[in-house]
Parts: C-alpha cells; structure tokens; sequence
C-alpha cells in the first residue's frame, strides 16, 4: 500500500539560521508585552502595544512578499512564529490568524494586483489592520446560510447585511467579507475599508 507513495516528496522542516534568528525576535517581543497582555486580558481591553512591538521586527509582514513591503518568509516560518506567539495566549495568536492568515494572505493570493499594492503595504506596518467578517447573527459561520448580499449598481457593488464576533473587528481598516448575489444567489468575496459610508461596528461585550 505505501509503493503508491513512495515518489512524494516530503516537506523539510528544518530551518536556517536567518529563520532562527527571526524566530527569536518575535520570541523576545513575547517575552516583553507578557505581563502588559495578561493585564489586558483580564481588563477585557485590546493591546495597544502588540501592534507597534511586533511592527519594528517585520511580524506583522512575516509571510508577505517583499514586492508589497512583508518579509517574503515561507509558511513554514510564519506558522513557528505563529506557535511561539500561541504560548502567551489566545488573544495574541488570534490577532495574528485573523490578520495575516485569514486577512492579509487571502488579499495576496486572490486579489488583483492593483488591490494587492493599494492594501497590503499598508498591513504589513500596522498602519491598516485586516479583519475577515464570515460570521453572521443568524447564520453563523455557516456560508450555505448567508444572509448578507450584494447588488452590482454600476460603479460599485452595493452591500448589505450584518457580520457578527469578527476577530479584529472593532480595530480593524480594511476587512475581507462575503455576500450573496441578491438575483444568483452566488457567493463572492469584498475588500472593504472600514471608513466607508454606511459601514458602522460595534464591540460585544
């Protein structure tokens, strides 16, 4: 049964002395906001400092490519950096996952290249922060639910609906979201920047 294998290459989890080095510097940034994130934790309030902390070592650019201004390191990378960050609690890691790994990485393997260089540098300093609105009232996280649409008006398509408990929600710029065509009934994905009209947010408690 394993012959059927055997010409499958395996994934090579070693890492390089630059990789390493990297690893440290998010290791050592975790390391200094310990003590102000457990405060916050139990203040239920956001970490001001863990967006321009982890921005003076490139964190928030880890996987990006350089083209867009990221630090063009591989899955690999980001995913070790991602459990070391892990180890000081949810709230931190989640930051991450929404921001680069459901945010930032679906901007660079979908969107066109103009949306690429209008968003993405942005992100990788923490002028702009990315947040990923799938999670509906009703519907949940379930997409075949969805009761978001969208209506293609011409010069823009024309969005309606509400998205519900979206990790960085309440900081973010820039959010990737998802509607149904009100004729098709067709799903599609949006780049919307959290400053335009008609686009309010609003913390849960």
């Amino acid at each position: 049964m394993l012959s059927q294998y055997s010409n499958l290459s395996c994934m090579n989890f070693d890492t390089t002395n630059d990789q390493e080095e990297f690893i440290s510097k998010v290791d050592s940034v975790c390391t200094s906001l310990r003590s102000f994130e457990e405060e916050c934790y139990i203040q239920d309030k956001v970490n001001q400092k863990l967006v321009p902390e982890f921005s003076k070592i490139g964190m928030l650019g880890c996987p990006i490519s350089k083209e867009y201004g990221g630090l063009g390191y591989d899955i690999l990378t980001y995913c070790k950096t991602l459990e070391r960050i892990g180890e000081e609690g949810n709230s931190m890691r989640t930051f991450f996952s929404v921001h680069t790994s459901i945010g930032q990485m679906v901007l660079q393997g979908w969107a066109d290249g103009d949306q690429k260089k209008k968003y993405l540098p942005a992100t990788t300093t923490g002028k702009s922060i990315m947040a990923f609105a799938l999670t509906e009232p009703e519907a949940g996280s379930d997409p075949s639910s969805m009761d978001s649409r969208y209506e293609d008006i011409g010069e823009f398509y024309l969005l309606t609906g509400k998205k519900h408990w979206i990790g960085n929600g309440t900081i973010s710029n820039v959010i990737t979201t998802y509607a149904r065509d009100k004729t098709t009934g067709k799903i599609s994905a949006f780049i919307v920047d959290m400053n335009s009209s008609g686009v309010t947010k609003n913390e849960i408690k």
